[in-house]
């Protein structure tokens, strides 16, 4: 090609290039092109970043309402104060992201959308300082108030055990008293908000120190531990329980002699009577008139010890009615102010693991445990510990369960070494009854209420053949074979019904 034929050639090229150039029309269809492409990006933008703050959010609140379920039945307003904030920032976020989709030009404005982030993380500061002061202090105070209880409870029956194997029962408990207690300790030792708060501290020292008490007497009437051994084994490794804890013990001790007077009037033969008032005045005074040392003197207790055994016995021999035995007792110390009844901690296996269930889950923030505490407001009263332990491995929470102290854990533990499943075996049996082709019909509704995206998720991240009903969970009764009291728990919903 010659040099002509390319400049011919070029300038051809040029001019169809400016004929087929966009106008002015075109540009206008281009732009609006274009604007139509940004509204359908903006659009698809503001749903897509619309589902994942919803999701962080709302599983934020979600998670929020469970963890105050903890405050629903001991601080009722407090309770009711944070649902309000709750649901109130629920609403609010709703109705933003209604308001916001009116235009679909805009994305999520930041700045609220920012805010609210702000204000649900406010409320989670507001909720776990809660929690972690007031509530923490609640727990510490009702658990020492439970153990005290309890030790009065075993006092009482000691009173009338004259078997070495009775006594041998009687300490073995005591150890595993004691060993809740230093549980409690390291609780009360790890709370700035309770050992700065002078008032708080004091209380539940009190509680120790009576707790310590209790213990003592109960060692001394079960065997023939020096009283010095006692007390150094109680005060170990706790610098606080060393200060004035004698003083503490005496009087305890004044207090429980009165309390020996005020039921004496029980005895019916009157000399009987006569003798102890005589020997209860001279104690008082023997104790009233010596400094706190006196509670080192073994002779002194091993007096004091058969005054309360005779005049129970007294009582008791004299009155053979169905309630002598409420009344013919070492009742706690009414100042020391012990709220928890005889009744709370006599309980069921139900009881027991919901509460304890509770308490895991305000400490691990633990899904799986929130869930199974759902089911568990379902369960029946009759429902046992091996029952309850075949639930947990169920829904995979026996190793979140043994990484918090609680006193669920030592009632399972025989069951856990009985019938030891791993995450395995557990699994197969889940995948058995998705896969079995056998038509099973029967599912129950274990959860009637607050069903939510959240238990649903979990539901299928365990492996579970379950099915929602509106507010209603429901899961194949095959994963209760065995479990009578627990089938006996949920009603049955046929699977056409469904």
């Amino acid at each position: 090609m010659s040099i002509i034929e390319r400049i011919k050639n070029f300038f051809e090229y040029i001019a169809l290039y400016f004929k087929n150039m966009p106008g002015k029309e075109n540009d206008v269809l281009l732009l609006e092109e274009k604007k139509e492409f940004q509204e359908e990006k903006t659009y698809e933008n503001f749903e897509e970043n619309s589902k994942i703050e919803k999701r962080t959010l709302i599983s934020k609140l979600y998670l929020l309402e469970q963890q105050i379920e903890v405050l629903k039945n001991d601080f009722p307003e407090k309770y009711d104060e944070f649902l309000g904030k709750i649901r109130k920032i629920n609403e609010k976020y709703n109705s933003t992201l209604i308001e916001l989709k009116k235009d679909l030009t805009f994305e999520i404005d930041p700045e609220i959308n920012s805010s609210m982030i702000l204000e649900v993380n406010r409320l989670e500061r507001e909720i776990s300082k809660f929690i972690d002061n007031e509530v923490k202090f609640y727990m510490i105070s009702n658990k020492l108030q439970t153990l005290i209880v309890k030790i009065n409870i075993l006092y009482n029956v000691s009173i009338c055990h004259y078997k070495d194997s009775d006594k041998e029962k009687v300490m073995a408990q005591i150890e595993r008293a004691k060993e809740v207690e230093q549980s409690i300790i390291q609780d009360f030792k790890g709370s700035s908000y309770i050992l700065n708060d002078n008032q708080l501290r004091d209380r539940i020292i009190t509680l120790l120190y009576y707790l310590d008490y209790e213990i003592l007497k109960t060692i001394l009437r079960n065997t023939r531990s020096k009283i010095d051994d006692i007390i150094d084994e109680l005060t170990k490794d706790c610098e606080f329980k060393r200060f004035d804890i004698l003083g503490a013990f005496k009087a305890y001790v004044q207090d429980e002699i009165s309390d020996l007077e005020d039921i004496i009037y029980l005895v019916k033969d009157e000399n009987y009577r006569q003798i102890f008032q005589k020997q209860i005045s001279k104690m008082i005074k023997e104790v009233t008139f010596s400094d706190d040392s006196y509670m080192l003197n073994h002779d002194f207790w091993n007096s004091f010890l058969l005054l309360e055994s005779n005049i129970l016995e007294a009582i008791k021999e004299c009155d053979t009615s169905k309630d002598i035995d409420d009344k013919a007792k070492i009742k706690l110390i009414d100042r020391i102010n012990i709220e928890v009844l005889e009744s709370d901690v006599i309980t069921k296996a139900k009881t027991n693991a919901y509460i304890s269930l509770m308490q895991i889950f305000s400490t691990t923030r633990n899904e799986k445990i929130l869930l199974l505490i759902k089911l568990f407001k379902k369960l029946s009263n009759d429902v046992t510990y091996k029952e309850i332990y075949f639930l947990i491995q169920l829904f995979d929470v026996l190793e979140v369960i043994k990484s918090v102290p609680n006193s669920l854990e030592k009632y399972i533990k025989r069951y856990e070494e009985k019938y030891p499943y791993d995450t395995k075996t557990i699994e197969k049996k889940k995948n058995r009854i998705l896969e079995s082709k056998e038509e099973l019909n029967k599912y129950l509704v274990v959860i009637d209420s607050n069903c939510d995206d959240i238990a649903i998720d979990l539901l299928e991240k365990l492996n579970f053949d379950f099915k929602v009903e509106g507010d209603k969970i429901l899961l194949n009764s095959f994963y209760f074979n065995g479990l009578e009291n627990v089938l006996d728990s949920f009603d049955e919903i046929k699977q056409d019904a469904v």
